[in-house]
């Protein structure tokens, strides 16, 4: 049980990592993870493995993994590739956190429209055929600047190529999933 990081409030209330709940809930399940070599990915995928879900993890190049991880190779921006993974993974549930223009040596806007939209909507072209639930990340960059705690009825105004292309593929999730 981790109860805080080193930068939360006090007041946050203890929560079991991969505990008996999760664990029946994924146990078995298959689970594919876009971005799962980033920050947050690496650390759900190794989540998911340890509640017992079967992980498939779509990456970009091969990388070391954690026992019983399945990698798929391939790219956001490549439609086969994503077809493919989901073909083989056959996920009932999707981790989406894969995106471009996370750090200062991610520049380039192009590619982050093309990552961060274009392959939103060819995960969401590839999902079609599964009835899998999809889980998105954003970033709260999206929303205005506020002094205190941001919720999801405060005003999206992105101020960077970066945030601007996550709004606007988390946008078209929300869309997308209300078909």
């Amino acid at each position: 049980t981790r109860t805080r990081s080193s930068v939360c409030r006090q007041t946050i209330r203890p929560f079991p990592i991969g505990g008996q709940a999760v664990r029946s809930a994924l146990e078995g399940r298959p689970v594919l993870v876009t971005g799962a070599t980033g920050f947050l990915g690496k650390h759900l995928t190794r989540a998911l493995a340890h509640a017992g879900a079967d992980v498939h993890v779509f990456v970009r190049r091969a990388t070391p993994s954690n026992a019983g991880v399945h990698q798929h190779l391939g790219d956001m921006t490549d439609a086969a590739s994503l077809r493919a993974a989901f073909s083989a993974a056959e996920p009932a549930v999707v981790f989406h956190l894969a995106a471009y223009g996370t750090t200062p040596v991610q520049p380039d806007a192009g590619l982050m429209r093309a990552v961060n939209v274009g392959g939103t909507e060819q995960l969401w072209a590839a999902a079609d055929r599964w009835p899998c639930r999809i889980v998105q990340t954003g970033t709260c960059g999206e929303y205005a600047a506020k002094h205190g705690a941001l919720t999801e009825e405060d005003p999206c105004q992105p101020a960077s190529d970066y945030t601007a292309t996550v709004h606007e593929a988390v946008t078209f999730s929300r869309e997308h999933a209300r078909r």
